[in-house]
């Protein structure tokens, strides 16, 4: 009997539950039916990011009422799969709980929308956009490979057992060093850009780890399946969530 093992996360291969190849049937991941074909998550997740980046530059680029708007509409979106993950659990152990943990998750998704409208209102603010956009995925893409390749101890293995030291350390130098190539784009002073280039990678890493928490606590494995491979909406911004409060802070308070 033949079985398949479904790649997850963002470092490493962990397994998930296997079932027999001829008794998977087509699966429903937003509103497109995917094909027993695309069922491998780095197929899909590949393919999709092919056709969401370009559509996301562009709107960055628009910028205006069009990227507000739809801002507006993936942070409802993220409020959504939070509520669906908050309640499945306290709605039967403890309402009040559940509903103080609801209010904290939204008062953080709302500072996170308001935050990435901010960056794209400022001055330059479309490269600004760009940056925090190219770092936060050389951050990715780097733990990523790091932690495939070299492995090693792990970062937090009660959170997210696939994480690892090394691809935390690879993160951090990857976004750093594709950063630090884009300081005559920025506002900032060469030495701003430097630090900023530090900072946000480590604060991404935390938003990420925050989010694994959260999904751990609550018993999830993905917050929703809007997306093809990569799950819901708020795995994808976990990064750049925190990176991009951290970023707008520091532009309100130093600019």
């Amino acid at each position: 009997m033949q079985y398949v093992c479904i790649q997850v996360g963002k470092e490493g291969m962990e397994e998930e539950e296997m079932e027999p190849i001829n008794t998977r049937k087509h699966k429903w991941y937003g509103s497109a039916l995917v094909p027993r074909f695309l069922e491998s998550r780095i197929i899909a997740r590949v393919i999709s990011s092919f056709v969401l980046a370009p559509m996301m530059l562009f709107v960055v680029h628009v910028g205006g009422v069009f990227f507000n708007s739809l801002v507006a509409l993936i942070a409802m979106l993220i409020v959504g799969e939070w509520h669906r993950m908050v309640f499945k659990r306290w709605s039967i152990l403890d309402v009040m709980i559940g509903t103080k943990l609801y209010y904290i998750g939204l008062f953080y998704i709302l500072m996170f929308a308001t935050s990435l409208i901010y960056l794209r209102g400022v001055d330059s603010g479309e490269y600004v956009t760009y940056w925090l956009l190219v770092v936060t995925c050389s951050t990715d893409i780097g733990g990523y490979c790091f932690g495939i390749v070299i492995g090693g101890p792990k970062l937090a293995p009660s959170i997210s057992p696939s994480k690892t030291l090394s691809g935390f350390l690879g993160g951090v130098m990857c976004g750093c060093a594709v950063g630090s190539m884009c300081v005559s784009l920025l506002p900032f002073n060469s030495d701003a850009t430097y630090l900023l280039s530090i900072l946000l990678p480590i604060f991404g890493h935390c938003g990420d780890l925050l989010e694994s928490k959260m999904k751990r606590y609550f018993k999830v494995k993905d917050s929703g399946n809007i997306i093809p491979g990569h799950g819901g909406l708020m795995d994808r911004a976990d990064s750049i969530s925190m990176s991009a409060m951290v970023l707008a802070l520091y532009i309100y308070t130093c600019y």
